[in-house]
């Protein structure tokens, strides 16, 4: 399969690479030291245009910045056996549809850990070429219409929520007299392993985990009535939320 990155950004420097050792990817000059850095690392070629781009590849991947996307994919020679991937957050389908018709087009919603294939990645509808791409970047989960997937994009925003509670653990490591190398590692590795046991461990509820883990008298019960007293739980759904709210056009 041939794929086609259209908007060369920062999502690009993650996604690509695992792409890359799977299919034959082609870069759009759209970022052009993105592009010329990933050419160079990954043996790449660049198009001299994005319309060089599209009539090149079976799949493409269409990540302009949101207020640019529409105009970008508009009078490109697109066809009807090709895959337009829309990485464009926040852009209904409705949106993009005639810009790139008559190509199929879906849309998904990878994150960061995509460079190391750890990324649960959103895919609407579940075509299966594009689910095929996206496998390089880490497990695929596929909503059952919009509304569900911008529900779900929420855990996308969960992402660097939990990097700020990731990061902050850290340094509460380092100021108790751990190197910072051991704190970062220390951390992450935990946060993994919490990510393995929920993903995993499917014969019990997260709460029933929960409740093992916290057995009454044990530090982590203790640690945790301190957070629960302080009610540090609350503001996540509450922020939760509110982000449904955006991504839903919701005043």
């Amino acid at each position: 399969m041939r794929i086609g990155w259209l908007g060369v950004g920062h999502l690009a420097l993650y996604c690509v690479p695992p792409l890359a050792r799977r299919f034959r990817v082609t870069l759009s000059p759209r970022g052009a030291s993105a592009s010329q850095a990933l050419a160079a690392e990954l043996g790449l070629a660049v198009t001299a245009d994005n319309a060089a781009l599209v009539a090149g590849s079976d799949l493409v991947f269409l990540a302009p910045r949101p207020a640019h996307a529409v105009a970008a994919a508009e009078g490109l020679p697109w066809r009807s056996d090709q895959i337009v991937v829309s990485l464009v957050a926040g852009l209904p389908m409705a949106a993009l549809a005639a810009a790139v018709a008559p190509a199929r087009l879906c849309r998904a919603m990878p994150v960061l850990a995509a460079r190391w294939s750890e990324s649960p990645t959103l895919l609407l509808p579940d075509l299966p070429a594009a689910r095929q791409a996206l496998e390089a970047l880490g497990p695929v989960v596929a909503p059952a219409d919009e509304a569900a997937f911008e529900t779900a994009a929420t855990a996308a925003v969960f992402y660097s929520w939990l990097m700020r509670l990731q990061s902050d653990l850290a340094d509460s490591l380092v100021a108790g007299g751990l190197p910072p190398e051991q704190a970062r590692l220390l951390t992450a590795q935990t946060f993994r392993a919490v990510g393995t046991v929920g993903r995993e461990d499917l014969g019990q509820s997260l709460p029933d985990i929960v409740a093992a883990l916290c057995s009454p008298g044990s530090y982590s019960r203790k640690g945790l009535e301190r957070l629960e007293a302080a009610q540090a739980f609350a503001p996540w759904p509450e922020a939760a939320r509110h982000i449904m709210e955006l991504l839903g056009g919701k005043p």
